[in-house]
């Protein structure tokens, strides 16, 4: 893999995971309005690189397919670890990766989504307390790194440089024209993370 290619005009960020990446990216496909994440072409670049099933250990074959270092990273990881690895060990899996890709391949950020709930009736008993549990963890592990920090507040509410915290304002309310999910609002979200390395968020 190429690294971040300083002469680009273009902030790439990279969605990488299982399969509700999967569906993004295909739901992307087939709605023209919402073709790469809705952002400006001209500044902004998303690529996919995802598939159904994945799990941890396997998100370091999964890189080989992106040519070049993005600038961003975002990483939706873990739910399918669930049962098969103790939930500990999931956490370690997605914070070592995480580092790899800032300090082994040089990407400036790297924004981790909390693992989610899923149908109970689809997936193993206690399957949703161990979701809780991996988030507690993450939420442990990022107060000791201090470098990375778990939020459930909305979608990247806070951010973490290497050495302060700082709480970002809420987003607008939907009536008005920054509301969440807009391209202004994502081109601010996105503009606003080139400053730090590590965020995660639900």
């Amino acid at each position: 893999m190429a690294g971040v290619d300083p002469e680009s005009t273009k902030t790439h960020v990279c969605l990488l995971g299982h399969s509700y990446i999967r569906r993004l990216a295909e739901f992307m496909t087939v709605n023209p309005n919402l073709q790469n994440l809705n952002l400006d072409d001209d500044r902004y670049n998303i690529s996919v690189c995802a598939r159904g099933g994945l799990r941890t250990y396997d998100l370091h074959r999964m890189i080989r397919d992106v040519t070049e270092t993005p600038h961003m990273f975002f990483i939706q990881i873990g739910g399918n670890d669930i049962g098969f690895i103790p939930n500990k060990q999931i956490v370690t899996n997605i914070v070592s990766f995480a580092e790899y890709l800032i300090y082994g391949l040089g990407t400036r950020v790297v924004i981790i989504g909390q693992l989610l709930r899923r149908d109970p009736s689809a997936n193993p008993p206690g399957y949703n307390e161990s979701v809780t549990e991996v988030n507690d963890l993450l939420t442990q592990k990022t107060d000791i790194e201090q470098h990375l920090l778990l939020e459930t507040q909305g979608i990247l509410v806070r951010y973490v440089p290497l050495r302060q915290r700082w709480r970002a304002p809420r987003q607008p309310s939907a009536e008005k024209p920054e509301a969440r999910g807009s391209p202004l609002a994502n081109e601010k979200i996105l503009e606003k993370h080139k400053e730090y390395s590590y965020c995660a968020f639900s």
